[in-house]
């Protein structure tokens, strides 16, 4: 069984790995150091090794540890290795607070539209319990009144005539009675709802889209700097 090489960084090849991470994995994705790796085609090394050997470099820059950075390789090794993690910690950075940014943006955009839908259904539960209550059937007055014989008007009695008056029922208590307007206006109000429910969702979703257009401004942005960085690199390296 063949002996599995073990590679030995120095200060240029930390230079060559951090060149080739900033064109081919600049924000630092797991799932790209196999890219790396194969562009370099160095025996002995791994995707896992770039990618501890980056992480520590990255350490050592932010700590200050500029022992640990020049322990291999020449002073100007050192510079342009200072150069290189400084580009990568700067791009790290920016993607962290793109990041916070957009996270904060959607708990503020939730938080919205939750009280706003909130609003809006205690607003219709009160307009509907209040058209409810008004909608008492318009023969209620009819129903309620009880006949009662106009004894005058009988012909057939006499002054000896016995006649038994029957006793009037008690009038029931009318109940408030709301015109057909107060269940017109919220059927009035149910569609003006609908209508500012529409019309925001409309603005989310135009809000939403210029988000993913600036997203696809920034990686155009971002890619075409990535290619003029290669540029200066193959320029540099001939």
């Amino acid at each position: 069984m063949p002996r599995k090489i073990q590679f030995r960084f120095s200060g240029q090849s930390d230079v060559n790995i951090l060149r080739e991470v900033l064109v081919t994995n600049p924000n630092l994705e797991n799932d790209l150091y196999n890219d790396v790796v194969d562009a370099l085609a160095i025996e002995g090394l791994t995707d896992r090794n770039v990618r501890d050997r980056v992480k520590l470099l990255i350490t050592q820059f932010k700590t200050e540890d500029t022992k640990s950075l020049k322990r291999s390789g020449s002073a100007e090794d050192f510079n342009e290795k200072s150069r290189l993690l400084q580009e990568l910690v700067d791009i790290e950075r920016d993607r962290l607070n793109r990041e916070k940014e957009e996270k904060a943006k959607g708990k503020e955009s939730k938080k919205a539209k939750a009280k706003k839908a909130k609003d809006e259904r205690q607003k219709a539960t009160a307009i509907r319990e209040a058209a409810m209550r008004g909608l008492v059937g318009e023969d209620d007055e009819s129903q309620d009144e009880t006949y009662q014989p106009n004894l005058a008007d009988d012909t057939t009695t006499t002054d000896d005539d016995e006649v038994e008056v029957l006793p009037t029922a008690a009038k029931k208590p009318k109940r408030e009675r709301v015109s057909k307007n107060s269940y017109l206006e919220f059927l009035k109000e149910k569609v003006e709802m609908e209508k500012q429910k529409v019309a925001n969702e409309k603005e989310i979703r135009e809000k939403e889209l210029k988000l993913e257009e600036r997203k696809l401004a920034l990686a155009e942005e971002q890619s075409k700097n990535t290619q003029q960085l290669m540029v200066t690199l193959i320029n540099k390296l001939t």
